[in-house]
């Protein structure tokens, strides 16, 4: 992850310590409007830097989401200076810059909730010969259910993607942040 000022993200892998460490700042953000998203921009390669946090505006709170590896994400709040390029003269802050979020602009953020995907976490002989696979599931993302769409930051195998769609695999759980 490039280098950030004030960014010190705290990467969590359990969800329900996701959850409590935020869940008063992110149920506030409920009726607050998107106004913009933020990322990480490489005027050299022309390219989105997906490592580096997105930065989204809603109201007066600046929520800045970032997965890491697989099941590891960092919520936080207000600590990343849009004004400063992130790490070189080459990157900057872009508002809004990619085509797919335009459609979440402007939209009330009626709920929020965690995204969790399975993984398998058991490798045991026993599990093998009985055919049984043990399941758990890892924070993947945070969505936001709007009031015409869906928005949200997730892991693309340590890396930011940004969905517009709820249209999830089976492998998806979504709890509601209440």
């Amino acid at each position: 992850m490039g280098r950030l000022n004030t960014y010190s993200p705290r990467f969590i892998s359990n969800p329900v310590d996701l959850v409590a460490e935020h869940k008063e700042k992110l149920v506030a953000l409920t009726g607050k409007t998107i106004e913009s998203i933020w990322i990480a921009w490489d005027h050299q390669s022309n390219r989105w830097l997906r490592e580096m946090p997105v930065v989204i505006e809603a109201g007066n709170e600046q929520i800045e989401l970032c997965a890491n590896r697989i099941g590891e994400y960092s919520i936080t709040f207000n600590t990343i200076n849009l004004e400063l390029a992130p790490s070189s003269m080459q990157i900057s802050w872009e508002e809004n810059k990619l085509n797919e979020i335009h459609r979440v602009l402007n939209q009330e953020i009626r709920s929020i909730e965690m995204i969790e995907s399975t993984v398998h976490t058991s490798c045991l002989k026993e599990d093998q010969l009985s055919g049984k696979v043990a399941v758990d599931y890892v924070i993947d993302g945070i969505g936001f259910n709007l009031e015409r769409g869906y928005l949200a930051v997730c892991n693309g195998l340590d890396e930011n993607i940004i969905l517009t769609s709820n249209d999830f695999h089976q492998t998806i759980k979504c709890t509601s942040i209440e």
